[in-house]
């Protein structure tokens, strides 16, 4: 039987958001914070949310799915 990777602290669970507005970015950081998780990355493009993905490897990515650079 496989194991499960569990999260038993919200600061465990390392959280990367992408949006190219800046405003909506900073909004979706600033709650998450606020709620005690750890925002690891950030990215305002396609282009950096991959770099930083690859890098990072975060367990959540939350994405706005309208990115006009995003193919």
């Amino acid at each position: 039987m496989a194991s499960k990777t569990t999260i038993s602290d919200k600061k465990e669970l390392q959280i990367v958001v992408i949006d190219d507005s800046d405003f909506s970015r900073k909004s979706v950081i600033k709650a998450l914070e606020n709620e005690g998780f750890k925002v690891v990355g950030e990215a305002n493009s396609a282009e950096q949310a991959a770099q930083i993905i690859r890098t990072l490897r975060p367990n959540l990515v939350l994405a706005d799915i309208v990115m006009p650079d995003a193919s």
